[in-house]
């Protein structure tokens, strides 16, 4: 039987049609879908990159407000460190424009330390190092002498510094007024103490004990206005072979202290953070050694005639020191030595010498000659006896 096969859109009922719509509503359907995932995919990514952008110029921003802290503790620093009167009693900047020269400590003189500078277009930085902060102690500048037990006022201050980072609109307004925004801030902590320069006596060699001290021939020990050879009471003769001049020559008294915190107010722990550089290695020692530096040196060290003692400085050796015969060996400055000290000929030391140990001056064709030179002491006590920065540098966002 022959069956009729007509197209299915020409059977009755309209099937066909009705399939055709729904296709097409369908096809709609999912182009209006994918057109808005697209759209939110787009619209998620900018979005992402903006955040990612606000981000990363947020964190350059506390970068930068840590390194503007940084600089108001360095400002503070420098400010105590310039100060004709030392120790330093009472932190008071001064902002004076007529006086001649001009004295600009800081912007606001009421505040402590204020600065505003420029660091790229409208982005601007400000730091404050405050004289008082009710609200925030740990902000403000303090002497922290008693604390750390140390004596008199003014031997060790306790440094915080405040720095942002701020977009610059309106310079009429405050740094944090709208339309200026703060971008980053940063809190920056320091300590400061004072180093001392202070032998046992006035005088070239200081020692532990009188009959520790040994001068052979062809030996000057020069004390000028101050002693030869100064030691503890009671602690046997000087032996003597060379020069001895001073006022008075020899001078055993009965205070004599060669600690290390009576010589330099500090003990060695902090002495040791105080100093520009520590030493492991006597051959990494430097020869000349940096002018008006202190340098501390783990263990005992030599200096000969490839390595001479040179230079004007403190000179910290953990251990025993000799300096051995050289035309080149000149050095003005303290040296203190917890060990033994020998010095051969020839030599030329200006300054005082310090040592726990025996201190033995060896001459030879040429003389050993050691100086007491209080002006040599002074000027190391103008340029490194000021505030150095004793720990540190903390941060907090």
């Amino acid at each position: 039987m022959r069956r009729n096969h007509l197209p299915l859109q020409a059977r009755p009922g309209g099937t066909g049609r009705q399939l055709g719509d729904d296709a097409g509503t369908i096809l709609l359907i999912v182009l209006f879908v994918s057109m808005a995932m697209s759209g939110l995919i787009f619209v998620g990514g900018i979005v992402l990159g903006a955040y990612k952008t606000q981000a990363e110029t947020e964190f350059r921003a506390v970068g930068q407000a840590r390194n503007v802290a940084r600089a108001g503790l360095v400002d503070a620093f420098s400010w105590f460190r310039r100060q004709a009167s030392q120790p330093v009693s009472v932190f008071a900047p001064i902002r004076e424009e007529t006086a001649d020269p001009p004295i600009l400590d800081t912007e606001d003189p009421d505040l402590g330390i204020v600065r505003h500078f420029q660091i790229s277009g409208d982005i601007w930085a400000r730091y404050e190092v405050k004289r008082a902060d009710p609200r925030n102690p740990l902000l403000e500048i303090r002497d922290v002498s008693l604390v750390r037990g140390l004596p008199g006022a003014g031997q060790a201050w306790h440094l915080a510094a405040w720095g942002a980072v701020f977009r610059r609109v309106d310079s009429n307004r405050a740094f944090n007024e709208s339309p200026n925004r703060v971008l980053g801030t940063a809190r920056a902590f320091t300590e400061i103490r004072r180093l001392s320069l202070s032998p046992p006596g006035d005088a070239a060699i200081n020692a532990a004990r009188g009959d520790r001290v040994l001068l052979g021939t062809r030996t000057r020990v020069i004390g000028n206005a101050g002693a030869g050879v100064v030691y503890p009471l009671g602690t046997g003769s000087v032996a003597a072979s060379g020069e001895i001049s001073g006022s008075p020559a020899l001078a055993p008294i009965a205070d004599y202290d060669g600690s290390v915190e009576a010589v330099f107010g500090v003990p060695y722990a902090e002495l040791h953070s105080l100093a520009d550089d520590v030493f492991q290695n006597g051959a990494a020692f430097p020869s000349p050694i940096p002018e008006e530096s202190l340098l501390i040196m783990e263990g005992d060290l030599t200096f000969d005639d490839t390595r001479p003692l040179r230079g004007t400085g403190v000179i910290f050796v953990n251990g025993n020191l000799t300096v051995d015969s050289s035309p080149h060996n000149f050095f003005n400055g303290l040296i203190y030595a917890t060990g033994s000290i020998v010095v051969r000929a020839p030599s030329v030391l200006r300054g005082s010498l310090i040592a726990g140990g025996t201190i033995r001056v060896e001459g030879s064709g040429d003389y050993a000659e050691i100086e007491y030179d209080k002006q040599v002491l002074a000027g190391l006590m103008i340029s490194m006896g000021q505030y150095r920065i004793s720990k540190a540098i903390r941060f907090v966002e």
